[in-house]
């Protein structure tokens, strides 16, 4: 099992580089506050980077668009939506440039469909309009947009089967975010809805309550189900990892303790019929295993 993490910096690339080289990781998606240096960036500079990256054995697997009330591909205000629509078009041509092929978008501007001012047939039609252009660009570009389940509001998943489905194009999928599963239909459900049509994964936990984006195991997802059902649903591409490190301990040691949790590496207990992961009393880190010992962040 493999992981990419959500990043930042191709500003300083090289510096991010040889960051991400130490730290023995492999994979990276791009947070949406680079999308500002995609575009204002020459089609030398992107290529050079993306070289650069290739070099180093490091990839750029996906983009996460921008998003917000300013950036809503259901925007009933036409002039708005035209111009995040063409944002979106500029963003996916330039993609290709720096070797990045899968976009990640959500479908509305919020969470909340009260706070709409539009029907949601209307919202679903906008959206279909902005798609309909978007994705013929997409596959004329070979890149795949990820349109990613929203908690509550627009982007359940029957809703982006539906809308997939609609238009039968292998550049048009999901990217299913386990952190908004799991405090709406959860996660399961959702993964079994969708199967096949998940492209990509924002994996992330919380409580069940509020959608906080904690670094996998410190919430209550069932991860060996989420597992399991991955393999059945064939998907065997990185996970992406959108999620803040634990106690603020940095990339290298989440990545660290996320491989150890999934690779089954780390420190448990049984008491009774239960088990349990041992965390650290102190600084709170579950402890992984290393060469033949057990460490947490204390250690470090």
């Amino acid at each position: 099992m493999q992981f990419s993490y959500f990043y930042g910096g191709i500003d300083n690339h090289e510096l991010l580089i040889r960051d991400l080289v130490n730290w023995k990781i492999q994979f990276i998606t791009l947070n949406h506050r680079q999308c500002d240096f995609l575009l204002r960036s020459s089609h030398r500079e992107l290529e050079r980077i993306k070289n650069d990256f290739h070099t180093a054995g490091v990839m750029m697997r996906a983009l996460h668009a921008p998003f917000g009330l300013d950036n809503n591909l259901s925007d009933a205000d036409s002039e708005r939506r035209l111009r995040t629509l063409n944002e979106h078009k500029e963003i996916v041509r330039r993609m290709p440039i720096i070797g990045i092929e899968i976009l990640h978008i959500h479908p509305g501007a919020s969470s909340n469909s009260e706070d709409k001012s539009i029907s949601r047939d209307q919202e679903r039609g906008l959206l279909l309009e902005s798609l309909d252009e978007l994705l013929r660009v997409a596959e004329e570009s070979g890149v795949r947009l990820a349109v990613e389940n929203m908690p509550r509001g627009f982007g359940s998943p029957e809703e982006l089967l539906s809308i997939i489905q609609s238009y039968k194009s292998p550049y048009l999928g999901a990217c299913y975010d386990t952190g908004h599963a799991h405090v709406s239909s959860g996660v399961i459900h959702g993964m079994t809805t969708l199967g096949s049509k998940i492209i990509d994964f924002h994996i992330h936990d919380n409580n069940g309550i509020q959608d906080n984006h904690l670094q996998p195991p410190y919430g209550t997802i069932d991860w060996e189900a989420f597992i399991a059902k991955t393999i059945e649903i064939g998907f065997a591409d990185p996970l992406t990892m959108e999620c803040l490190s634990w106690g603020n301990a940095g990339l290298e040691r989440m990545a660290r303790e996320v491989e150890a949790f999934f690779s089954g590496n780390i420190a448990t207990c049984k008491v009774g019929e239960r088990e349990g992961i041992v965390k650290c009393s102190k600084c709170k880190h579950i402890f992984v295993k290393s060469a033949e010992e057990f460490n947490c962040l204390c250690d470090n």
